[in-house]
């Protein structure tokens, strides 16, 4: 699907890191693990407004997939990734160039990269 036409982007806690840490608390298949669709229509990705309205979506969005147990020391790492991977992966989903932008620096360009997400290039013109 074209980029420009897409207007949803889903919220998946499928990564295998991820999914594996929890499969001991349910027994759902990667097929079926919990998803949230995040829409964007209302939104002009191409403005830095629009970029972080929908960051802050994709952000609830991940909170509400990501299991959480705020008494598990555990439970508390694995929310914490989850949320890193299932945001990082609707940011390269979108595939905006300030959406992952704003990604880069709330997150600094070590952990994007490593989540692979990266900023747009920018070259100096002479």
């Amino acid at each position: 699907m074209n980029n420009s036409v897409k207007s949803k982007v889903r919220i998946l806690i499928g990564a295998a890191t991820t999914l594996a840490g929890v499969m001991p608390l349910c027994s759902a298949q990667a097929d079926e693990a919990p998803s949230v669709h995040v829409s964007y229509a209302d939104l002009n990705l191409s403005s830095a407004a629009g970029a972080k309205a929908l960051y802050q979506r994709i952000n609830v969005a991940a909170n509400e997939v990501c299991p959480k147990d705020s008494r598990d020391l555990a439970l508390k790492q694995l929310h914490l990734s989850c949320m890193q991977e299932a945001v990082a992966a609707a940011v390269r989903d979108v595939n905006s160039p300030q959406l992952s932008t704003l990604y880069v620096a709330k997150n600094g360009e070590e952990a994007a990269m490593k989540l692979g997400v990266s900023s747009p290039i920018r070259t100096a013109r002479n």
